[in-house]
């Protein structure tokens, strides 16, 4: 009977952690459909009813990766026109400052700047991006580049490390 129990146990916490995956994917798609619904609006000249989608975005309370993964959706230059509109730019500015403190928090993650190092490294399509990726990782990419430097055995791989290191410039070193 106890080992019965026990299964049983294991069986709830597994439904539980299988309906909370189901909620936290529906809570992202509808927070992505909102946001999309309220960058619409008001590039449709609607202001009032972007504020009420963007309502909605806030009342699923994003967490800071879903509010950095909006911010890369729909990138800066075009989140700047409706922080322009007085009425969207509270919310706005909320979501942002979530966005910025992941960021910033990703940036110091050398797991982060690994993984980068790396789809330098395999994907060769991606490369511009992860360079402007680690510009953006700052002063904890070079310890990354250099860790792999000293282990790439290949020419063109240590060629590739040395001119992404050369890229980041000096914004990439503390002064």
């Amino acid at each position: 009977m106890q080992m019965r129990c026990k299964w049983l146990g294991v069986g709830f916490a597994g439904l539980l952690l299988f309906a909370s995956l189901g909620a936290t994917l529906a809570t992202r798609q509808a927070t992505l459909e909102y946001f999309q619904r309220a960058v619409d609006r008001f590039e449709m000249g609607e202001p009032q009813a972007a504020a009420r989608e963007l309502d909605k975005v806030l009342a699923l309370n994003p967490d800071g990766k879903m509010a950095l993964e909006l911010r890369e959706s729909f990138g800066m230059a075009r989140l700047s026109r409706l922080l322009s509109h007085p009425s969207l730019e509270p919310m706005l500015k909320q979501v942002l400052a979530r966005a910025r403190a992941e960021a910033e928090r990703r940036c110091r993650d050398p797991l982060y700047s690994r993984s980068l190092v790396n789809t330098l490294l395999v994907f060769p399509a991606e490369r511009a991006r992860t360079i402007e990726d680690l510009r953006a990782v700052g002063e904890y990419a070079p310890p990354e580049l250099l860790k792999r430097l000293e282990t790439a055995g290949l020419v063109p791989d240590r060629t590739l490390l040395l001119s992404a290191l050369q890229a980041l410039g000096s914004s990439a070193v503390r002064p």
